[in-house]
């Protein structure tokens, strides 16, 4: 972290492109541009022209905005549906369908992807007649299933409402996760070109955990972030040990486990 030491100005130069020097180094007008660099990189709605080939890994800090903001597209789905006497698993299923659709459904893709090139791992050589079952598609299906129903599931709990913050806190744990893993993978540097430095992945993860305490009750925050910390570990175990060869694809595993985790966690407090 040698060359972090001029990044508090947040001029257009190379001094606001650079990572910022200490985790209380928050620049706002610096931190709105990484958002928007983050949201084209992560969404359809932000302006390509905001994603810049050589932006700094800086703007990888803003993932867990960028997960907040989905959670309340999602969540605000969930609550019109909710308002609409539609039934949980309607407003569910509304909630995850337009975070999909704002992502253009790449985290569940690449979810999908690595499940099934770690299952061709797991098979080896083989001789059949017919092709293997899609693995990959089956785990996909069985992902958006625990979302829509965990989703259910707080909203039957604490109510639309509590549905909106959980997803929204969740979302932004599972980016925050994201940046976390890039950072830590260090047995495979080869195969991740964009590793964060050391103040980014950790403002990454205040962010995330400000978020989840500033949305929810203290104890539905603490249960969901310690389950989105086991969901960071196993997943990370996994796409390390399992998805070397296809990295990229394999943080969708450490993403979408961590979600679950944050929303089980937080349901398992309330019932």
């Amino acid at each position: 972290m040698t060359d972090n030491q001029e990044s508090t100005s947040g001029d257009d130069g190379e001094t606001g492109r650079s990572a910022p020097g200490s985790w209380r180094d928050v620049n706002p007008a610096a931190l709105f541009g990484d958002f928007k660099a983050a949201l084209a990189r992560l969404t359809f709605l932000g302006s390509q022209a905001a994603e810049d080939e050589k932006a700094p890994l800086r703007f990888l800090r803003a993932y867990p905005l960028v997960g907040a903001f989905l959670g309340v597209l999602g969540g605000l789905g969930f609550l019109l549906a909710s308002a609409l006497t539609l039934p949980g698993l309607v407003a569910g299923v509304i909630a995850v369908g337009l975070v999909m659709a704002a992502t253009g459904g790449r985290n569940e893709a690449a979810f999908a992807r690595a499940v099934e090139r770690m299952a061709g791992q797991a098979r080896g050589p083989q001789i059949a007649l017919t092709p293997p079952a899609p693995v990959g598609t089956a785990a996909m299906v069985l992902l958006v299933i625990a979302k829509v129903s965990l989703l259910a599931g707080l909203g039957a709990q604490g109510g639309a409402g509590l549905a909106l913050l959980g997803f929204t806190a969740a979302l932004a744990a599972a980016y925050a996760a994201q940046v976390a893993a890039l950072h830590f993978a260090h047995e495979i540097e080869d195969a991740v070109p964009e590793r964060p430095p050391e103040t980014v992945t950790l403002q990454a993860l205040i962010f995330a955990a400000l978020i989840a305490f500033l949305t929810l009750h203290v104890w539905i925050a603490l249960a969901g972030l310690i389950g989105a910390m086991f969901g960071l570990v196993i997943g990370s175990v996994l796409a390390l040990r399992l998805g070397q060869a296809f990295f990229k694809d394999a943080l969708g595993i450490v993403r979408e486990l961590t979600l679950i985790a944050f929303l089980a966690s937080a349901y398992m407090v309330l019932a």
